[in-house]
């Protein structure tokens, strides 16, 4: 019974992991490379991870629209 306990625990864990809706639109980077005129590269990570920790931190809101964010990124992190 305590394998099947810990069973459940992970399965739970792993459905609770699989439901958890990601901060930033999917294809984000490349609207970041578009709108800023950047070749794929670091720096379209790095733009893309400082936006990531701004959600985190309750800057801005998760799960909105491109120029929500890219807007964001041309004021506060692209001078």
């Amino acid at each position: 019974l305590k394998q099947i306990d810990e069973l459940w625990s992970r399965i739970q864990a792993l459905r609770t992991a699989d439901a958890k809706q990601p901060a930033l639109p999917k294809g984000l980077g490349d609207a970041i490379i578009q709108r800023f005129a950047l070749p794929p590269g670091p720096r379209v990570g790095q733009i893309r991870r400082a936006l990531e920790t701004a959600v985190e931190e309750g800057e801005i809101e998760p799960r909105r629209e491109f120029d929500y964010y890219l807007d964001y990124a041309a004021k506060h992190l692209l001078g």
